[in-house]
Order: structure tokens, then C-alpha cells, then sequence
């Protein structure tokens, strides 16, 4: 073993969380997580490193932690995962002291008794395992026969990880694992596909002499053939396991920090995933780095690190909870969960905005070093739009930053005539800014459309979802003014099924009620066509020029854009769709 890297407690830790975060785990397991307890070893090196980077002594740290007797003695009996020759999740319980006292994360496996029933993990959860059993050198046997069926949410999965995607997984990282020996998949209804995944593995690591599995539902020339090369490997003489002597890439890109900050990386990581102008431009290579170099800080400690909007010229920062105002414009706008800022331009000056804290949350500030090919997808969105954002009039009440925001989070979309843009009962989509072309509002009276409302070039639609309690659009809007082509659209929906029955006659009171019922009034949704940056210098050369055409094309503005769009044009935004809405909390007061 002289010279071979074995990982600790802390870095299989952090290796468990990270893969979590990859594999999109929303929630770690805890029985893996008591295998992940600190030991001796991994706690003194942790508060060794803590102490020297706070400029205190180690006695000192273990007074703040508040480290007792009995903790020490947890530590003491810990068995380092990466020493373990069998790895098996069983469910355990904490013992009555113990339960209320420490939480799951500082458990060890002499603090908790096996408890009846299986594990449930799930596929992503495998593969999340599977990452950490990659880089424990003197596993022998992995036992995963009690857990719940891998398979179970295959049905309802289209495109997401499915249970021979995690068996296959578990062979290719066998086939490399240079101690592994047995391997128990009893309880999982494994297939042919499956079964050819395990055979090819036994082919490759001859070291693995023995799989475990039902073969209730495997071909027998399958079960002959695994049998058969069993027994060969088991003929097999082992030889010594090669451990590796440094670490594995992955395990150098793990950077060292506290458990809490490891947690906090990859919640990172899902804000950044599911956030429009992040998650869509980032690989998944640069979501990685931004999130293991990312740092969490308080609003009150961003407010003081920062000059506003401008930030600090270092990170770029995104709220996770938490309110903070724009306080210097005349009627400031908030910033909000999944917002950012504090990343610049060359040649855009803008006030720095100072912020004032509403709200006190979290925020991660991420380096901008580390968010490079961000900031070019960026600039390139910002020199194609932002000069002809400046000639819109209803953008005149925003500020630059604003304009600049809007430009980071916009795409160009196109439409064919006839398309729906957003139907009645729609949930917010997004601002669409007209570039091009006409989009109308239509109702219908017993079948037949009308338009109610126009929008041109450089009008902004979608901001009803955004204003009413419902949370839904009131009517629907569709590209072109073409009222023959709404008619002929609204027939051919009328007529699927064989057509409609003349409805009975009806009373003036039920007639005002047909103006709502418009359900059945459109074709199906038109696909939103996204276009690159070529189009939007297209678009924004549209809007400057104001020109028309045949064409129906719109800026489609969403996230962040949207939500701070939003807050500073709240009261325009409600005149503008008070014209159209059906909604009553939209409509003006009777007199």
C-alpha cells in the first residue's frame, strides 16, 4: 500500500454529493450517507486544514464545533468506507439517544440498529453510487439485493435514466474495478438486455467470479452462458489488486470544503439547470466548474462586497433566496430567487444601482473566470439587440441594465400565419417583444372569430399570466390578422369528430356567456421555432426600422429578464393588457 492513494471519508463524501448533483439525485441517501460519516483520520485532517486557513489552533476549532466525548468516540468506531470489503445499504434506524440528537449526516453505523425492509434509491440513485464504489480500492462484494426494484419508474420514463441504463452503468464500472469479486442483484427483474450487460462483464474482468441474479424473466442460453463463464473465471487464479497511486480526475477536480458548502454546490448546480440564459448555454462541463468554484454569502455580505448591479468585478452573483431592490431609479425593481448580476460590457456604461436589502436570503457567487463562455454568448446577445432596444417605447422607462438583462435572456422566435402563440388557460410563457408581422387576439361568438385586439412591431403580449391571480392566459393569440384564415381555422376545429350539432336556441344572458368559451376557438399550438444570434441582429433591425412583412417573428423574453421586467413595468404592463383581458381583476372599475 506504500505510495497508493486511498480517499478519505470526507472526499468519498464529497465525491457522493457531487455525483448526486450530476445524476440529478434530489435527495442523498441516508444509509449511504452513514457509511460517509467522518472518521478519525478524515476529521483530523478537515480541522487541521480549517485551522490553519482561520488562523487557530485546533483545540480552539474544537471548542467552536463543539466536539464531545462522545462524538470522539463515533469517530473512533467508524469503519472508512474505502476500507470496506462489503458494500450493502441497509435501512437502519438511529437508537432513541441518538435520534433527536444527531442528524443523519453524523451517524455512524454503531449508533443505528438494522431495521426490516428495503432500500429505496431509485435508478439515478444507483449510478450516484456507483461513482463512489468506482474509487474504493478494496471493495470485494457489492450487495445490492435489498433494494426496491430499479425498474419501477421505467414505464413513465421517456428520455431520464432507466434501470438497464444503471446495470449497464454497474458493468462498464466493474469490468475496471480492481478488487471486485462478487456482485448480488437478487430481487431485480433483470432481462435479456440486462443479463447481455452482465455477461460482457464477466468476459472483461475475469476477477469476478460470482453474479448473483433472479433469471425468472432471462433467456436460458443467457443463464447457460453466464453460468458457464462463472465458472471460468472462478478457475481464474486472482491476481493481487493494482491500486492506483494517485488520484482519479475527478477526484482532483474535488475541491476541499466543508460538508454544508458541498450540500450548497449542487443545489447550485439545479438552480443553474432549470434557469433560463444559465442552464441553456452552459455544457455540462462548465455548469461543473462554475459550481465547484462557487461561494455562498449572505445578501448582507453581497451588498457590502458589491457596488450594486455592477457587483464587485470578481463573480457574478445569483440569489437563491432572498429579496434585494434596485433603490437609486425612481420606482426600483426587486431581484429575486434565480436573478444574477454583476457582470459587465465594454463600451455599455450603466449606474451601479446601488441595492438595499428587502428580504434577508443566500447567494452564490460564482467567478467569473470560471463563467467565460457564458459572458460570450452573452455579449454576442447583447451587441446583435441591445442598440435597437434603445427605440422601443415602452423599454423607455427602464434603465440600461435592464435593457441589458432583457438582452441576455432573449431569443428570436418565428411563427407561421395561423399559429397559436398562447392559447386561453395558458400558463406564462414569457414576453414576447413583435419584431415583425401582426398577432392578433381573437374571440368567437358561436363559432365565429374576431379579432379584439392587435399587435404590432415593438408592442410587447404575454404579460397577462404574469399579473392575474389565476395565473393563466384569458384569450388566445395568434399570428397574422388574416380573419379568413381564423375562421377556416376555427372551422376545421369545430369539425374533428365529425362535426357539430346545431346548438339549441339560447338567451341573451347565455350568449354573453359564449364570449368566455373559447376552448375550441384555435388549431393546435404552433411550435415556437428558436433562432440564433444571425436572426436576432434580423429581428432587432426590425424593430428599429419598424418594418412589417410577411413574416411573424418576436423576441421571446423569459427568466430573469421577464421576473425584473416584470417588477419595474408592473403598472404599464397591467394598463396594456387591461385592453384585451378577460379577466375581471384586469377589467377598469364600473362607474
Amino acid at each position: 500500500m506504500q505510495g497508493s492513494f486511498v480517499p478519505d471519508q470526507n472526499q468519498l463524501y464529497a465525491l457522493y454529493i457531487y455525483a448526486c448533483g450530476v445524476h440529478r439525485v434530489g435527495k442523498p441517501n441516508k444509509e449511504m450517507l452513514m457509511l460517509l460519516a467522518e472518521d478519525d483520520r478524515a476529521w483530523e485532517s478537515r480541522v487541521t486544514k480549517e485551522a490553519k486557513e482561520r488562523g487557530i489552533t485546533v483545540e480552539d476549532l474544537r471548542e467552536m464545533e463543539g466536539d464531545t466525548e462522545e462524538q470522539r468516540k463515533q469517530r473512533y468506531r467508524m469503519v472508512p468506507l474505502a476500507f470496506r470489503r462489503v458494500l450493502r445499504l441497509v435501512p437502519q434506524q438511529p437508537t432513541g439517544a441518538t435520534q433527536s440528537a444527531i442528524s443523519c449526516e453524523g451517524l455512524s453505523s454503531s449508533d443505528i440498529e438494522p431495521a426490516a425492509g428495503s432500500v429505496h434509491i431509485g435508478a439515478r440513485g444507483v449510478l450516484a453510487i456507483l461513482d463512489v464504489v468506482r474509487e474504493l480500492p478494496f471493495l470485494e462484494v457489492l450487495d445490492l439485493s435489498n433494494l426496491t426494484s430499479i425498474f419501477l419508474a421505467d414505464r413513465y420514463q421517456s428520455n431520464g435514466v432507466q434501470g438497464n441504463h444503471a446495470i449497464e452503468a454497474l458493468c462498464q464500472m466493474a469490468v475496471k474495478h480492481p478488487s471486485l469479486r462478487a456482485i448480488d442483484l437478487r430481487g431485480q427483474p433483470l432481462g435479456t438486455r440486462g443479463a447481455h450487460y452482465l455477461l460482457d462483464m464477466l468476459r472483461g474482468n475475469k476477477g469476478i467470479q460470482e453474479v448473483l441474479y433472479d433469471t425468472g424473466a432471462v433467456a436460458p442460453h443467457l443463464v447457460k452462458a453466464i453460468r458457464k463463464q462463472q465458472e471460468i473465471n472462478a478457475a481464474t487464479p486472482r491476481s493481487p489488486s493494482k491500486l492506483t497511486m494517485e488520484p482519479s480526475p475527478v477526484m482532483k477536480m474535488l475541491r476541499t470544503v466543508d460538508r454544508k458548502t458541498l450540500r450548497e454546490q449542487q443545489l447550485l448546480r439545479r438552480l443553474i439547470e432549470s434557469e433560463i440564459a444559465l442552464g441553456d448555454i452552459l455544457s455540462y462541463d462548465d455548469v461543473s466548474m462554475a459550481v465547484l468554484h462557487a461561494r455562498v454569502m449572505s445578501t448582507t455580505e453581497t451588498l457590502t462586497r458589491s457596488r450594486g448591479l455592477c457587483g464587485d468585478g470578481v463573480h457574478l452573483f445569483l440569489l437563491k433566496s432572498g429579496v434585494l431592490r434596485s433603490a437609486v431609479v425612481a420606482r426600483g425593481f426587486e431581484l429575486r430567487r434565480g436573478d444574477f448580476f454583476g457582470e459587465s460590457y465594454d463600451g455599455i456604461l450603466f449606474s451601479q444601482n446601488l441595492l438595499e436589502e428587502v428580504e434577508r436570503g443566500v447567494v452564490y457567487a460564482i467567478p467569473l473566470e470560471y463563467c467565460g463562455p457564458l459572458l460570450k454568448v452573452w455579449s454576442k446577445r447583447v451587441e446583435a439587440v441591445y442598440s435597437k432596444l434603445k427605440y422601443n417605447t415602452i423599454l423607455q422607462a427602464v434603465d440600461t441594465w435592464t435593457k441589458l438583462r432583457i438582452c441576455t435572456c432573449t431569443s428570436a422566435v418565428t411563427f407561421d400565419e395561423g399559429d397559436v402563440v398562447i392559447r386561453r388557460g395558458d400558463a406564462f410563457k414569457g414576453l414576447f417583444l413583435v419584431t415583425s408581422g401582426v398577432f392578433s387576439v381573437v374571440v368567437s361568438r358561436k363559432g365565429v372569430a374576431s379579432i379584439k385586439h392587435e399587435f404590432t412591431a415593438g408592442d410587447i403580449f404575454g404579460e397577462e399570466a404574469l399579473l392575474v391571480r389565476r395565473e393563466c392566459s384569458s384569450v388566445n393569440i395568434v399570428a397574422g390578422s388574416t380573419i379568413l384564415k381564423i375562421q377556416k381555422t376555427v372551422n376545421e376545429s369545430n369539425n374533428v369528430g365529425g362535426g357539430v350539432e346545431e346548438p339549441p336556441a339560447r338567451s341573451e344572458k347565455d350568449d354573453e356567456k359564449d364570449e368566455d368559451e373559447e376552448d375550441a376557438v384555435v388549431a393546435e399550438e404552433g411550435a415556437i421555432n428558436v433562432v440564433g444570434v444571425e436572426e436576432m441582429h434580423e429581428a432587432a433591425n426590425s424593430i428599429e426600422k419598424g418594418e412589417g412583412g410577411t413574416a411573424f417573428s418576436c423576441l421571446l423574453i423569459r427568466g430573469c429578464a421577464a421576473r425584473v421586467l416584470s417588477s419595474h413595468l408592473r403598472p404599464v404592463f397591467r394598463t396594456l393588457a387591461a385592453v384585451y383581458s378577460r379577466h375581471e381583476e384586469l377589467q377598469p372599475l364600473g362607474k
